[in-house]
């Protein structure tokens, strides 16, 4: 079965509409032959539509349209309509019910995308899985040849907070990967925002438990 992944940040009501559905050819320039969208991909499987919080207001009720009926047509061609049966699955990290009462997100299409919830944990409320996680993306990017972590590797990154969840741990392997030799990922190689966070943890540890501070002298006083 097909799983077809989307993510709809920072994409125009256009071009979304146009990856979704699909383009029938000489609708505009450089469209010279029909094309098919990611739902006729997805037919009989699953299309996963990553920040649907983003969608743009207008073609939030083409969307609804689709989910309510199971039916669209490309852009350019209104009278073909095409029928798909696929499951969808839409993530966002931002509350749907706050993006409606905010109108950035109608109702409509909320409830359509609302008829199962799940609430996924931030990776920082479990970071026992981190090393799992690890040990999966060096084996992705090695390609099982053992890519290995410096043991502050480890330190740093199970105490960062991971405000990008997952997405932005993977990211930081990549960089390692890419900045490193290739077998061993070091400290140095990590991103900047991790190493930040790592070297101002070292200088708090760095200070004794014990040490004061002498008061300032107040006013009058030698």
């Amino acid at each position: 079965m097909a799983f077809v992944r989307l993510d709809c940040a920072a994409m125009s009501a256009q071009l979304l509409e146009a990856e979704l559905f699909g383009v029938k050819r000489g609708v505009y320039v450089g469209a010279e032959h029909d094309r098919e969208g990611l739902l006729s991909s997805a037919q009989r499987g699953t299309l996963l539509l990553e920040n649907v919080s983003e969608i743009g207001s207008a073609f939030q009720p083409k969307l609804e349209q689709f989910l309510g009926s199971g039916e669209y047509h490309r852009v350019g061609d209104r009278w073909g309509i095409r029928h798909v049966d696929v499951r969808i699955i839409a993530t966002t990290g931002d509350a749907l019910d706050a993006a409606v009462d905010l109108g950035r997100f109608g109702q409509g299409l909320c409830d359509r995308l609302s008829v199962i919830s799940l609430e996924v944990p931030s990776l920082r409320a479990h970071p026992e899985d981190i090393p799992s996680l690890l040990e999966h993306f060096a084996g992705v990017l090695s390609g099982g040849e053992g890519l290995t972590f410096d043991p502050a590797v480890f330190e740093a990154l199970l105490a960062y907070p991971w405000p990008g969840n997952v997405r932005e741990l993977q990211n930081a392997v990549e960089c390692g990967y890419v900045l490193g030799d290739g077998k061993r990922i070091q400290l140095e190689d990590l991103p900047v925002s991790i190493r930040n966070f790592a070297g101002g943890l070292r200088r708090l540890t760095r200070v004794r438990p014990n040490t004061q501070v002498a008061p300032a002298n107040r006013v009058g006083e030698c």
